[in-house]
């Protein structure tokens, strides 16, 4: 039998309304009055032990309180004050709960109090949001709200005949981010009005890389980011400092693109740019181990791949510029012409991607005596030779590009006669007082008309810098008719840069 009496009771649940700045207090005051099993009341300190239970009954919270003072039988303790959390919500998530208390080592009291509609108050947490105005600031991974519509109406709807009908703000990462795992978008945007926008996107940062709109399809191969239908335009972007619309794809392989658009009318672009002072569309590629292009224009039909026009007499119709080691614009065809200009072509310097054959033709009209000798080099007789017998020579001046590079050199001759000719290529260093051959082509054992070629050229860079150039045709038996004559030469050549 209990030592003790309870003879009064009252609970309450300590919780202050109001901004709701700070979470809901999770204890309850009780407040009781024990006597001794004679009815004396009690005076001291006295452990006390706080249950509650369900109505099974299920032990569902349990709290000693040690040490508690009771005056003229009357004691406070504070439930929940000993429990790190406090009370658990859950404790009144279910109907008919009760308290019963133990005093020492005596058993529980009987029988339990009920308790009333004051701890149910524990629900309000749910009923903060409603605060208006208010402010829930909480350190917590999960969701701190969480709204489930099992049927066809909204998850939330905001509404505002002023302001922002739903304004998210995020300090490290999304606004407000929408995911749709089996509908027809994450995010529908639909303005009613002229001038009104469906979806707004600001980047507000006078600093850093910031995006106002973007759009990710990262799980399929075929999904797109973002999608503008308009009977004017489908998207459209303004950048007051940097893009209007700007596309980046992280895909490592495949036909992908950054930005991609396509006119599906016989009269759309499917690419328009427009620019008062700038660029009207600008393609870059930073990635330096691909080959894919900046800008890529495919015409599938009989028009262009890409036009530019200009209507300023100093602008360009297209613009290519290179800040490395590349080229400012490249052009390549499978089978037609790469490039056709009709009209002025302009560059400070035309360069061959490989370099190019050359050939260089001297004539028997170029030819003339290394001295005061008759000779003939004329129409009647074709061929240049020396009109006196014994030694002799005869030279044609060559002008060659700066910097090519001789490959071959070929001479062509008529030799009937006894003696021999030799027609060589020299140069003659400009401060030097004597020529250097680079090839050379005898007609010894050749009757008749002939010819012969040399592919071992000494030094074969043109300097015309340092040297000047000739073909030179000797003889020490010039027979003094046409016999013995030189028909031509022929300088063979390679070079980088277009003439």
């Amino acid at each position: 039998m209990s030592k003790y009496m309870f003879a009064a009771l009252v609970i309450g649940l300590v919780i202050a309304l109001g901004a709701a700045a700070a979470d809901i207090p999770k204890t309850i005051s009780f407040q009781g009055k024990l006597s001794s099993s004679v009815g004396k009341p009690l005076n001291g300190n006295y452990d006390i032990t706080i249950r509650i239970y369900d109505s099974m009954p299920m032990l569902l919270f349990q709290e000693s309180h040690p040490g508690t003072a009771v005056t003229a039988g009357v004691f406070n303790v504070l439930i929940g004050s000993r429990t790190v959390g406090g009370v658990p919500s859950d404790v009144f998530s279910t109907p008919d709960t009760s308290v019963g208390i133990a005093v020492g080592t005596d058993a529980e009291m009987t029988p339990r109090l009920p308790l009333g509609a004051v701890p149910y108050a524990y629900r309000a947490e749910m009923a903060q949001a409603i605060e208006v105005p208010m402010s829930i600031t909480v350190a917590n991974t999960s969701a701190l709200l969480t709204l489930n519509n099992t049927s066809s109406g909204n998850g939330i709807l905001g509404i505002s005949t002023g302001g922002n009908g739903v304004y998210a703000i995020s300090t490290t990462n999304y606004g407000a981010y929408a995911v749709s795992s089996n509908g027809p978008g994450a995010i529908y945007g639909q303005a009613g009005r002229t001038g009104a926008f469906a979806i707004k996107g600001a980047a507000t940062s006078n600093s850093g890389s910031t995006v106002g709109v973007m759009g990710e399809a990262m799980n399929s191969s075929t999904g797109v980011g973002v999608v503008g239908n308009g009977g004017d335009r489908g998207v459209q972007g303004y950048g007051y400092a940097g893009h209007g619309v700007y596309g980046q794809t992280a895909a490592t392989s495949g036909a992908v693109w950054g930005g991609y658009f396509t006119g599906n009318s016989s009269l759309g672009g499917g690419v328009y740019g427009e620019s008062n002072g700038g660029v009207g569309v600008k393609g870059k590629h930073t990635n330096a181990s691909l080959t894919s292009p900046g800008v890529y224009g495919e015409n599938t039909g009989s028009g262009d791949g890409v036009l530019g026009r200009a209507t300023n007499a100093n602008g360009a119709g297209i613009h290519g510029e290179h800040y490395g080691s590349g080229p400012g614009g490249k052009f390549s065809s499978a089978s037609g012409l790469a490039i056709l200009a009709e009209g002025e072509v302009k560059a400070d310097k035309l360069t061959y991607n490989t370099p190019r054959t050359h050939y260089l033709r001297v004539g028997p009209c170029d030819f003339v005596p290394g001295s005061d000798d008759t000779y003939i080099n004329g129409w009647s007789q074709p061929g240049a030779y020396l009109l006196h017998v014994g030694e002799g020579a005869m030279v044609a001046g060559v002008q060659l590009p700066h910097g090519a590079t001789v490959t071959k050199f070929t001479a062509y001759y008529r030799d009937n006669a006894a003696g021999d000719l030799t027609i060589t290529l020299h140069r003659f260093f400009n401060t030097g007082t004597a020529w250097l051959t680079m090839a050379s082509v005898a007609t010894s054992g050749t009757p008749d008309y002939g010819g012969g070629q040399d592919t071992s050229i000494s030094d074969p860079v043109i300097n015309n810098l340092s040297y000047s150039y000739c073909v030179r045709a000797y003889s020490t038996s010039w027979p003094g008719d046409s016999t013995f004559k030189v028909m031509g030469a022929v300088i063979e050549y390679t070079i980088d840069e277009a003439e």
